[in-house]
């Protein structure tokens, strides 16, 4: 079983490492929760939206360096804000569009040394009891009330809470979990394959393709159609979306499927996309067709897409 899991993000987080350890065995919490310690907001975003059913806590510095992830959902995907605190604060973003988008039962310590500060979070403590600060310099006083405050408010939400955990869960969009692969390559292995095939839609899309993806039950042999406007001809490409664990590789049986369905659907051209590999096989049997009529994206590909993804601006 999972232990309920706390996250902090802050730049300097070796400061306190110290004092979050003892506020642990001071209150009895060493063997009952996990502690996750992240410098900067990028690094923490894939493994809390791996985790986010498991997470009760977050302690977030105030200030840290912007978000690459939270600008680009930003500039695709702008949330209407629940209140106007820290509206163009990095600290404040990270609250607005990962914490309270994904993880809304769980609580969030600021810290600040920052005496104005102090002020405005104040005023949002009384208006939210997930909210709370403490002021730096920290001692392990400061970490353990809001750690054993934050865990009994949890563990009672998810027992009045009738909703499955599925419900409960906010899951991530396609274009949030694309700018988040662009990020950490790793994280393509943590998606299903119905989330992958929505990445690579976006994908798609966002490089001015009409796409259409297909159920998620009967393909007919192929994922997504793609429609290029460019030029005088509208040119259809199939795409079929394969997620295999990295070390698995895509045989010439589902590239021969492939090819047989662009023939019979009439498409200009077809590309299998892949998190692993296609042997050397299937490449070598099909070599005199690629890359005008077939098309080969693998793992190292797709990362540079999901990479481009993140660094575009939306115009």
């Amino acid at each position: 079983m999972n232990k309920p899991i706390a996250i902090w993000v802050d730049d300097d987080y070796e400061m306190f490492k110290t004092a979050l350890d003892f506020a642990l065995l001071k209150y009895d919490l060493t063997d009952k929760i996990q502690v996750k310690l992240f410098s900067n907001s990028d690094d923490a975003i894939p493994y809390i939206l791996a985790n986010q059913e498991y997470i009760f806590f977050y302690s977030q510095d105030s200030s840290r360096a912007e978000s690459k992830i939270i600008n680009s959902w930003k500039n695709r995907n702008p949330r209407i804000r629940k209140n106007h605190f820290f509206k163009t604060h990095i600290a404040g973003d990270f609250y607005h569009y990962v914490i309270d988008a994904f993880t809304p039962y769980a609580s969030c310590n600021y810290c600040t040394a920052l005496s104005l500060e102090e002020a405005i979070l104040k005023d949002w403590c009384e208006l939210d009891e997930r909210m709370s600060y403490i002021l730096k310099p920290l001692t392990y006083i400061d970490f353990g009330k809001p750690l054993v405050d934050a865990l009994e408010r949890w563990y009672r939400t998810n027992e009045k809470s009738t909703l499955s955990n599925d419900d409960k869960i906010i899951l991530p969009i396609s274009e949030e979990l694309a700018s988040v692969c662009g990020y950490d390559e790793s994280f393509l292995d943590k998606l299903t394959s119905r989330q992958f095939e929505e990445v690579i839609n976006s994908i798609f899309k966002n490089h001015g393709f009409n796409t259409e993806l297909t159920a998620q039950t009967r393909d007919g042999g192929y994922d997504i159609k793609a429609i290029s406007n460019s030029g005088l001809t509208n040119e259809v490409t199939l795409i079929e979306v394969k997620h295999f664990a990295k070390h698995r590789s895509v045989g010439v049986g589902i590239i021969r499927q492939l090819y047989g369905v662009k023939a019979l659907n009439n498409a200009d051209r077809a590309i299998l996309v892949t998190s692993s590999f296609v042997t050397p096989t299937a490449k070598k049997e099909f070599k005199r067709v690629i890359p005008v009529e077939l098309e080969f994206a693998e793992r190292e590909k797709v990362f540079s897409w999901c990479q481009s993804y993140l660094n575009s601006i939306v115009e």
